[in-house]
C-alpha cells in the first residue's frame, strides 16, 4: 500500500474515532494495520486480548498493569512506589536448595537448618528474608558467592544477583 493510501486510511480512522459522537459509534471496523504518528486514547484504556504491544518510543501513563513479563530496552524511571508482591512463604528443610519464584523470597523453617545452594537466574535480583523465628544458615560454598556464611535470624535478609551460574551477594541486613 503506498504512502498516500496509508495516510488517507489513518485520517479516516481518526475521523471515525474523534469526530463521530461516542453514542453513534456502534459500527466497528477491524484494521490489520494503522500507521499514525500520534494517537490519543481517552477511554478506559487499551486492552490487548492476544499478542504483544510493542512501543518503540516513550510511554507516559498514570498506571500500567502487566500480567506477564515487561521488557524495558532503555531507562525505566519510577516516580511512585515500586511494590514487590510476596509469594507464599517457602518452608526450608535442612541442606535444601532454594529455588526462588520471584524477586521477593520469604522463607522460614521448623528448626535451625542450612541452605547449601540457591538457584539464581542470570541477571535476576532476589531479596531472601527469614520471616520465621528459627535461624537459617546460608553457606558460602559452590555457586554461593557470599562475603562469608550468613545465618538469617528473624527478619534478617540477604540480596543476591544471579550471573547465570552463581548467586552473588550484593547486601545483607542483620535485623
Amino acid at each position: 500500500m503506498n504512502r498516500s493510501k496509508r495516510i488517507f486510511m489513518a485520517v479516516m480512522v481518526m475521523l471515525l474515532l474523534v469526530v463521530t459522537p461516542a453514542a453513534a459509534q456502534t459500527i466497528r471496523q477491524n484494521f490489520e494495520w494503522i500507521v499514525a504518528k500520534r494517537i490519543t486514547v481517552n477511554t478506559s484504556g487499551i486492552a490487548v486480548t492476544g499478542g504483544d504491544v510493542a512501543v518503540t518510543a516513550g510511554v507516559t501513563a498514570a498506571d500500567v498493569t502487566a500480567s506477564d513479563d515487561v521488557g524495558v530496552g532503555d531507562d525505566l524511571t519510577v516516580a511512585g512506589d515500586m511494590i514487590l508482591t510476596a509469594p507464599v512463604r517457602t518452608v526450608i528443610a535442612n541442606q535444601a536448595t532454594l529455588v526462588p519464584i520471584s524477586a521477593n523470597v520469604p522463607i522460614s523453617s521448623a528448626g535451625a537448618v542450612g541452605i547449601t545452594s540457591i538457584t539464581c537466574g542470570a541477571g535476576k535480583l532476589y531479596r531472601v528474608i527469614n520471616v520465621g523465628s528459627q535461624n537459617i544458615l546460608i553457606t558460602d560454598t559452590l555457586t554461593m558467592k557470599l562475603t562469608a556464611n550468613y545465618t538469617l535470624g528473624a527478619l534478617d535478609n540477604i540480596t543476591l544477583m544471579g550471573d547465570g551460574t552463581n548467586c552473588i551477594e550484593l547486601a545483607r541486613a542483620n535485623n
